[in-house]
């Protein structure tokens, strides 16, 4: 998958530890009344949930923030991961997916940041892009909802939801490695982490790069 000129599309720096975890805008959430844009959903509204418990949940908050990537020094940790349609096999996602680098796929049973995922061809990052719109959900607890066909994690706030709430101020000098390490994330989640260095990740690399080769 070609980008501009000089885009890199390789290998991206590891998720940040604390950077937000978001959709980008115009993603589709699986909702009871059917696929609907991440920037359209409200506080209440159910979303189709792949975590155990009621099918459809309610959401209790949402939250946007505009990223002035050209802004900022360090843009790998919080440009876009695109994963192109069909990426992740079985053609998931069944259209192209865009999520902030940290941002965790459900995969194998486990929690995968985008940004490990990243192969330089069906799955970039958008390094070429100069803005993004994020936006994120959060249920009651932290669970799994289903975004262009490919099983995502929610937000769980671990102490960044303020970057939400400050979303016109927000993103232009982050310090975003300070964020995440008070622990509330890894307490939290709904489901066990992958991180560099996993055997698990090897094998759900393999099976990715298999599904490249077939589809190409």
């Amino acid at each position: 998958m070609p980008g501009p000129a000089g885009a890199r599309q390789g290998a991206c720096l590891p998720p940040a530890a604390g950077a937000p975890v978001c959709f980008a805008a115009g993603t589709r959430i699986a909702t009871e009344a059917g696929e609907v844009p991440v920037e359209r959903l409200r506080p209440g509204d159910r979303v189709l949930t792949a975590h155990g418990g009621p099918l459809l949940q309610p959401l209790v908050w949402v939250g946007r923030i505009h990223v002035a990537l050209f802004r900022l020094r360090e843009r790998a940790r919080v440009a876009p991961i695109l994963f192109a349609a069909g990426s992740l096999g079985d053609g998931v996602p069944y259209r192209d997916l865009r999520v902030s680098p940290s941002h965790a796929l459900f995969l194998g049973g486990r929690l995968v940041p985008a940004a490990l995922l990243v192969n330089g061809r069906t799955i970039v990052q958008e390094a070429w892009c100069r803005a993004v719109t994020y936006h994120h959900i959060e249920l009651e607890r932290h669970g799994l909802v289903v975004a262009e066909g490919a099983v995502t994690e929610t937000y769980l706030d671990d102490g960044n939801r303020w970057l939400f709430e400050e979303s016109d101020i927000a993103a232009l000098s982050l310090d975003f490695a300070a964020l995440r390490g008070n622990g509330r994330y890894a307490a939290g989640v709904c489901a066990p982490v992958l991180a560099e260095g996993d055997p698990g990740l090897e094998i759900i690399r393999r099976r990715l790069a298999g599904a490249m080769r077939g589809a190409g």
